[in-house]
């Protein structure tokens, strides 16, 4: 036994000087200018540079991200780690590898290397300590942000940091999460080893402390005591920490027997587990403190290690303990999270979320001197929200960037007349088609009868304005290659333009052609019954809401059936035009 302790206590030192997991951090004061002469530079790292990432989306083919912080191993004399330090980031990676296995299971991993707090740090007072802690924190933040627009592209997210990076987790979580659209994508919050106050819940409404096994969008945090341990700079007494047992994954004092524990699971800087011991360790919460008292093992087996931290203090164990819980509870919460479903999420929310460009008459139109939306799609997203017995909420986008954010879940859904292309159905879903539609001509009515093909219109002398980023863009670029294309940001002021002989044809939608040939006689649609292409408008959606396109597609049968897409089209497209081709779908 004299033996098997000294080689335990042996390896857990070289574990703590090699930078596995460490000490923390206290809660955010108000940062001072540190009384020293070296200051990093204010510069954030570039995360578009790969070497910048110890982890870069390992794991294609998980359903949810992972973006993970690695805890405190700069041992130098230094306040922040250099990322030019090759000896401390080879550390920095084996920390992360040796909590990866709880996590890389359900997720696809981002780890940036971050210039985090040194140890050195930890020694200062709060208002020094906290400045470098906010410079460790800029990092994170410009990392996270980077992943954010480039990565993640609306997939369900989960934090995760231990010690320091439990920290950094808090900090995202304040910066970032108080959007409600990303807080939605927000699995789980693993911050372990650094206390969930009621401060930090009461200033950020978006922190909120797990109360079950299998609740979402929540913060999973413990640090671990021996029962008779009275407190740390950690849980000092007079705070209470947010906790909940991960065991019974209760947050009250009831105990968790050490038969209750799936593995305690030490590991080494590859990830490979070097001891496993079902059973080894039970738990309770000393609810006074908000604590996790650890039963059944010996302090003396487990020394505290870390400068300050006496006897009984098993933070640095504190996710080893319970590796194969912990492990267990990101699948539970990670499948929890994706059968709930973005209609449950809609109706659980009482708000359903729908992109627009508003730029689209008679089919989505912003009408400025209301502030309201008008037009047969506005009806019809009107209908759909009635249907779900929710209120509706218009979010605003535009042609060039419908797409990217459908993606990035900024919306529930988009309708605004978007045609049905095999590219969209290739990156996102779309819903059948409700209406019919094609590429037609608008241009000035004294020119009808010399814009009737394509050929008399691909000309260089022929000026074309189109709105960016839409079909209508894509069609005269792939048809009118000679022509002379004018991009013009506002689609609605297109048709006055052509009116006003700013440029000569405009491609866009029968609908969109009648609705501006009623509108003014200076106007022409040669071409509206003998269209270019034939196609539908659908309900644009990002992937993983199959459960929505089903409901959507299931309403819009029974808008078509009842009469009411008809009725619709009475009131705003053949009141301008009629044509086979603007007939709602059968």
């Amino acid at each position: 036994m004299k033996k098997t302790r000294i080689i335990i206590i042996c390896a857990l030192v070289l574990l703590m000087l090699a930078g596995g997991a460490l000490w923390l951090f206290t809660h955010r004061p108000a940062a001072a200018t540190p009384a020293n002469d070296t200051e990093p530079s204010a510069v954030s790292s570039d995360y578009s540079d790969s070497g910048n990432w110890a982890y870069y989306a390992i794991g294609e083919d998980k359903p949810v991200d992972l973006f993970l912080v690695c805890p405190t191993v700069d041992m130098r004399d230094e306040f922040n780690m250099s990322m030019d330090d090759a000896e401390t980031k080879a550390a920095f990676l084996g920390a992360l590898n040796m909590e990866r296995g709880i996590y890389e299971n359900s997720a696809r991993m981002f780890a940036p290397y971050y210039r985090q707090a040194a140890m050195k740090v930890y020694s200062l007072e709060d208002p020094e300590r906290e400045h470098y802690l906010e410079f460790a924190y800029s990092d994170i933040s410009a990392a996270f942000s980077w992943y954010l627009e480039h990565e993640n592209a609306g997939r369900p997210i989960i934090l995760a940091g231990f010690s320091q990076g439990a920290d950094m987790c808090y900090r995202l979580l304040a910066e970032y999460f108080g959007d409600k659209d990303l807080y939605e994508r927000l699995v789980a919050v693993y911050a372990i080893g650094w206390p969930c106050t009621q401060e930090l819940t009461e200033s950020y409404p978006q922190i909120k402390p797990a109360v079950s096994e299998t609740d979402t969008g929540t913060v999973i945090s413990f640090d671990c005591e021996a029962p008779e341990l009275a407190e740390t700079f950690i849980a000092p007494i007079g705070t209470k920490a947010y906790t909940i047992n991960p065991l019974n994954w209760r947050t009250d004092s009831a105990p968790a027997e050490k038969s209750e524990n799936p593995g305690a699971c030490f590991t080494d800087y590859s990830g490979a587990i070097r001891k496993e011991e079902q059973g080894l360790c039970g738990c309770y919460i000393d609810e006074t403190r908000g604590i996790l008292k650890v039963t059944d093992i010996n302090s003396a087996d487990y020394p505290a290690i870390v400068p300050g931290l006496p006897e009984g203090a098993y933070h640095i164990y504190d996710y080893q303990f319970f590796f194969r819980a912990l492990q267990q509870n990101v699948q539970t919460r990670t499948e929890r999270f994706l059968s709930q479903g973005v209609l449950d999420t809609i109706l659980a929310r009482g708000v359903l979320r729908v992109g627009t460009a508003g730029d689209y008459q008679p089919i989505s139109y912003l009408d400025p001197e209301t502030g309201s939306y008008v037009g047969f799609d506005a009806e019809l997203a009107e209908d759909l929200a009635a249907e779900l017995g929710v209120e509706l909420e218009y979010v605003e986008t535009s042609w060039p960037k419908l797409m990217e954010d459908t993606l990035a879940g900024k919306f529930d859904l988009a309708i605004c007349g978007i045609t049905i292309t095999e590219a969209r159905q290739e990156q996102a879903l779309m819903s059948d088609g409700y209406l019919g539609n094609g590429k037609t001509v608008l241009c000035r009515a004294e020119d009808a009868g010399k814009y009737i093909s394509l050929e008399t219109i691909n000309r260089p002398e022929v000026r074309v304005m189109e709105n960016p980023g839409g079909t209508n863009e894509k069609f005269a670029r792939e048809n009118l290659p000679d022509a002379t294309l004018i991009i013009h940001d506002e689609n609605q002021e297109i048709p006055g333009l052509i009116a006003s002989g700013e440029a000569d044809v405009m491609i866009t939608e029968i609908a969109e052609a009648g609705f501006y040939v009623g509108q003014d006689s200076r106007l022409a649609a040669p071409l509206i019954y003998d269209p270019f292409t034939h196609g539908q408008i659908g309900v644009l959606m990002p992937k993983g809401s199959e459960d929505l396109l089903e409901y959507v597609n299931g309403f819009l049968e029974e808008e078509i059936s009842s009469g009411r897409l008809d009725e619709l089209a009475e009131t705003y497209i053949y009141r301008y035009i009629e044509s086979e081709e603007l007939a709602p779908a059968a």
